[in-house]
């Protein structure tokens, strides 16, 4: 018989166990998205070596991205981090910011709008955890949670919360940045920013995003320059001083990756829209105006080692670039108009290319250099101008509300600013006690204000009172089967259609008879209607964002409805069917009997 001893040695097991893999392979086998945080605590269960695997920082990193996409991207890239520290903090942080939220519906339902009180709690979380990156995040993934039609309430109050613990937030943030000297720090893409996220407290912006993509901007020029000038860089950062042809030559690049790569332009078609004012949209919509998109021209420049500075030129803001340094003061600087092109012009092309006479230029102000904080400021004006032309109706007066209180930070004492911040939460009957506080706070700055400042002291404590009476009042049930509301047809939910006007619009709301005034009785024309006031009137949210008090026989059941895009929606409602809202808790107790009369009229007419 044949020797069958090396055959036998072919057919050993060879068992290899999973403890025997290398540490760095079970890292990435457990950073799988496959696994749960919940199945890594069960698996670091097992035993001491798996659980010193699961120690790994990165491992923690990996389940954060996993879990808060975003969140990861806000945090200092200059510092160290203990993820697993930092994962247990943002989920106990998120679950209390949760809480909170839903508490302020029952407390503030019957208010125009939450007191400062309710945002203490929030407010404390993040000074005292020092998580104001988690709060806001937590507060993000509330009111974007990818899921328009549901949890309407819940949004509408994280909305409110995030507009306020946002601009708590970057107070300390436009503190450091305005304070610090040091000319690193002082970039003005950094103060842009800051700027887009205080006026779009909602919207998820992310610092680093922004030095992201024009990081990548820089990249893109160094790699279509000539290779004598990319083999300067090191790591895309420049290892020497450029020459004028060579800065010339980046700049000529810039303005292909910018202008014609990019397709950054300035809009003309829409000049005063709001978004052109954001960094972050203009890098996303390709479009700005010459304040922003100078901006982001000079800060890719810098990134290229070459340095840029905004002027204050009267008709709109250009960059000046040391072209000629030993040449005469007047022929040393290049002029670039970003809003157009990025085109270049010498000081004596100025007049004639912009329209305007000789004499505007004897003065050196006209070619100064803008510091940042001037900067800002001009942005905020151009805010404030776009704000004051909107309409007043839903949150048509929010982006004034909000560059008015940048600009009170840029210039606290600006008496101007003052008193429109003043008569603006007073039309809205909002921020009763700070708006109290600036009274005084003009009336040290300017005696010459006093009658106006007494009058609308009065006004403060009027609607002081007219608050505090919503604030106690006890909600009392209207019931549908009341002899007296027999004739209502509608009920609360209902997506309606008003048959004179055209318009969609949801029902919050009803009284047995028109209980408006007599002079609004008059002036709406309600006696020439065939049941004049003696009817049913409906309170509605309209789409256009207004709220109007609508007569029973000018409404109908329309044959498709669809969401009404109204910002009081979510105070009333929690969701959208797709055929009606359902009333919140609230909202139910005012009108205990809706619902079913609601839920009956859709399934008829369907």
């Amino acid at each position: 018989m044949a020797d069958t001893g090396g055959e036998s040695s072919l057919n050993v097991d060879f068992e290899i166990n999973f403890l025997d893999l290398p540490h760095e392979i079970i890292d990435l086998i457990l950073q799988n998205n496959i696994l749960t945080v919940k199945d890594i605590c069960s698996i670091s269960q097992t035993c001491t070596n798996i659980n010193n695997v699961c120690q790994s920082k990165e491992l923690w990193r990996q389940k954060m991205q996993q879990r808060w996409p975003g969140l990861v991207q806000r945090y200092s890239r200059s510092q160290l981090h203990d993820w697993s520290v930092e994962f247990r903090k943002c989920y106990v942080i998120g679950q209390k910011v949760g809480s909170l939220v839903e508490s302020l519906s029952p407390t503030y339902y019957s208010c125009e709008e939450v007191s400062e009180e309710g945002f203490e709690s929030f407010i404390q979380l993040l000074d005292e955890c020092n998580a104001g990156e988690i709060v806001l995040n937590s507060l993000m993934e509330i009111f974007h949670d990818q899921q328009s039609r549901c949890n309407l309430t819940k949004k509408f109050y994280a909305a409110k919360v995030l507009r306020n613990i946002q601009h708590h937030y970057l107070q300390k943030k436009w503190k450091a940045h305005l304070e610090d000297q040091q000319p690193c720090n002082q970039w003005l893409e950094t103060g842009a920013i800051l700027l887009s996220q205080w006026c779009q407290p909602t919207e998820n912006i992310i610092e680093n995003d922004v030095y992201d993509s024009l990081d990548q901007m820089a990249t893109q020029v160094i790699a279509k320059c000539p290779q004598s000038i990319a083999s300067n860089f090191t790591d895309d950062k420049p290892t020497g001083e450029w020459s004028s042809e060579q800065e010339r030559t980046l700049l000529e690049t810039l303005n292909s990756v910018l202008f014609h790569d990019h397709k950054l332009r300035g809009d003309e078609n829409n000049y005063y829209d709001e978004l052109n004012s954001y960094i972050h949209k203009v890098l996303e919509r390709g479009l700005g105006i010459p304040i922003t998109l100078a901006i982001v021209y000079a800060a890719v420049a810098r990134r290229l080692g070459v340095t840029c500075q905004l002027i204050n030129f009267p008709q709109h803001l250009l960059i000046k670039w040391k072209e000629h340094p030993m040449a005469s003061p007047n022929q040393q600087f290049t002029y670039i108009d970003a809003f157009h092109q990025g085109k270049f012009y010498t000081q004596e092309e100025l007049p004639s290319a912009f329209g305007l006479p000789e004499n505007v230029f004897l003065t050196t102000e006209v070619f100064s250099g803008i510091d940042p904080v001037k900067v800002y400021k001009r942005m905020c004006r151009n805010l404030i101008g776009i704000g004051r032309q909107q309409s007043n109706v839903g949150n048509g007066l929010l982006s004034l509300r909000n560059a008015l209180d940048l600009a009170l930070i840029l210039s606290p004492n600006d008496v101007d600013m003052l008193l429109l911040s003043v008569r603006v939460n007073l039309h809205l009957g909002i921020n009763l006690s700070w708006t109290s506080h600036m009274l005084e706070r003009i009336a040290e700055l300017d005696v010459s204000h006093a009658p106006l400042i007494n009058y609308l002291r009065n006004t403060v404590e009027e609607q002081e009172q007219t608050y505090k009476e919503k604030k106690n009042k006890e909600i009392i049930p209207k019931m549908r089967s009341d002899e007296t509301n027999k004739e209502v047809l509608f009920s609360v939910g209902l997506v309606m259609c008003h048959k004179r006007y055209n318009y969609m619009c949801v029902i919050y709301g009803w009284d047995h008879k028109c209980e408006a005034s007599k002079e609004w009785i008059n002036q709406m024309g309600v006696h020439t209607l065939p049941n004049k006031h003696q009817q049913p009137f409906y309170n509605v949210l309209v789409e256009d964002g207004s709220s109007r008090y609508a007569a029973q026989e000018n409404l109908d059941i329309p044959e498709t409805v669809s969401t009404i895009p109204h910002t009081e929606v979510g105070k009333y409602f929690e969701c959208f069917t797709g055929t009606h809202y359902v009333m919140n808790n609230e909202k139910r107790r005012e009108f205990p009997e809706d619902e079913a009369v609601t839920e009956r009229i859709i399934s008829q007419d369907n």
